[in-house]
């Protein structure tokens, strides 16, 4: 196959049928770190059971050690989710970690 440049246009999600959807909070605190005092950026991220709106699991941390954690409970768990809905998921966090005014879409 040939490399080939593709101009995308909008496109909706394309939802799967893992029975999970993600609740993604920012949260921010006054740490000192490594010698250095600054404020530091969290992530929480609560994995509901789209059933019934019951929390299964919540990973709070760093946002790239919990996108690892989250990643590795779903694929432990047999949670299939799409790779449309893990690449959503990764963005989500990396969004709540940079954006100040943080509002999950």
């Amino acid at each position: 196959m040939e490399w080939q440049l593709i101009e995308v246009k909008d496109i909706d999600c394309a939802m799967d049928n893992s029975g999970i959807y993600t609740v993604i909070h920012r949260k921010t605190s006054d740490k000192t770190h490594k010698g250095y005092a600054d404020y530091r950026v969290f992530v929480r991220i609560d994995i509901m059971r789209s059933c019934d709106d019951i929390p299964l699991i919540s990973f709070y941390g760093l946002e790239n050690n919990v996108r690892k954690h989250v990643m590795r409970w779903l694929d432990d768990n047999a949670c299939q989710v799409s790779t449309e809905h893990a690449s959503y998921i990764g963005r989500e966090l990396h969004r709540a970690t940079t954006d100040i005014n943080y509002i999950q879409e």
